[in-house]
């Protein structure tokens, strides 16, 4: 398989594709299978409770459910390609799911390593002028 033949509309657009590099499709479905995989054990195992910051809590959570879905999406569309099914294993369909996966990572890696920052300062330098206020009685 070369870049010009990547290139090609029938490549992306064939009802029935032909099988590609059988390396490359273990690769799919290994990925696949780990993305699910690693996204149920986010949601069992207990990873909610180790981490004491709301934000980061809801963080993790979020990418847990991003490779769920990622996984069990890309595990249908392997399937379909593996059995063959017209229409529905046209390789055009795992253009959007990567897109997708890409935009959920920028998102959450915008949370992390942006958001969740500039959050903690905003309520450090709050709780630092709030400091000298007169509390409400209980």
């Amino acid at each position: 398989m070369t870049l010009p033949h990547l290139l090609t509309a029938s490549f992306w657009f064939s009802q029935i594709p032909p099988p590609v590099v059988p390396f490359f499709d273990r690769g799919i479905l290994v990925i696949s299978a780990v993305f699910a995989a690693a996204g149920l054990l986010a949601y069992l195992l207990p990873v909610r409770s180790r981490i004491s910051d709301r934000f980061t809590r809801e963080v993790v959570m979020a990418a847990a459910n991003t490779l769920l879905w990622m996984g069990c999406v890309g595990l249908i569309l392997y399937g379909f390609a593996f059995e063959r099914v017209p229409y529905l294993s046209m390789r055009l369909f795992w253009i959007p799911l990567v897109m997708w996966f890409v935009w959920r990572v920028w998102k959450h890696w915008k949370m992390l390593a942006i958001e969740i920052p500039r959050i903690h300062r905003e309520r450090a330098e709050r709780e630092k002028f709030e400091k000298w206020l007169p509390k409400r009685k209980r």
